[in-house]
């Protein structure tokens, strides 16, 4: 009796026969199951991927500091870092100029920044 509703179930909804055999025979959860793994699966590889091409800048395990505190640092006056700000890479946070240590190096070696 519940395989002829089930068969006309099937057929009221024009489900083929090979649909039909696969929907009662195949338990869902199972299915679930699976395919969660799958996409586990090919989550660990994107990040994995990620991982493996992320670039991270040469200073961004150093803090960017004032004016003051670079020319201090360096023994140069704050009035040459205030000229050549053009020429070395720094942020500009209210109104203030912040410099990255490393950068400063590489100016006053004569590499470009």
């Amino acid at each position: 009796m519940a395989k002829k509703i089930a068969n006309s179930f099937c057929f009221s909804f024009g489900l083929s026969l090979k649909r039909q055999a696969f929907m009662f025979t195949e338990n869902p959860f199972a299915t679930i199951a699976r395919e969660l793994e799958l996409i586990k699966a090919q989550q660990a590889e994107t990040l994995q991927l990620l991982r493996s091409t992320a670039t991270i800048p040469a200073y961004a395990d150093e803090n960017p500091v004032s004016t003051d505190e670079a020319a201090k640092r360096f023994g140069i006056a704050k009035q040459t870092l205030y000229q050549n700000a053009k020429k070395i890479k720094h942020t500009k946070r209210f109104g203030r100029l912040y410099f990255y240590p490393s950068d400063i190096r590489a100016y006053l070696d004569g590499g470009k920044v």
